[in-house]
């Protein structure tokens, strides 16, 4: 299995997805948080009874985004912020 990263290829295996990715660089904490994100949705569609979408998936990840946004606003963290999520901002718009 493949994801995108920064324009690059990531190859992902099955034990990555189960258990995280822990061999890259710089940016594990988005891949993993990622990963994390899309096992919940599967989760929460299948306890809402409902097949899981991109769509769906999206909404997620703008939505814990623009959290994690305002948390860095208000802490003052905001380069940190954008170092880790600069990645997504064509999907997050």
């Amino acid at each position: 299995m493949l994801a995108i990263h920064k324009n690059e290829l990531l190859n992902v295996s099955l034990t990555d997805v189960l258990f995280g990715k822990v061999d890259i660089d710089k940016d594990f904490m988005v891949v993993n948080h990622v990963l994390l994100l899309g096992k919940y949705v599967i989760y929460r569609c299948k306890l809402d009874h409902i097949k899981p979408s991109l769509a769906v998936f999206n909404a997620k990840l703008k939505a814990t985004s623009n959290l994690e946004f305002y948390i860095a606003r208000k802490e003052g963290t905001l380069a940190q912020h954008y170092r880790k999520w600069n990645i997504f901002i064509p999907v997050l718009i």
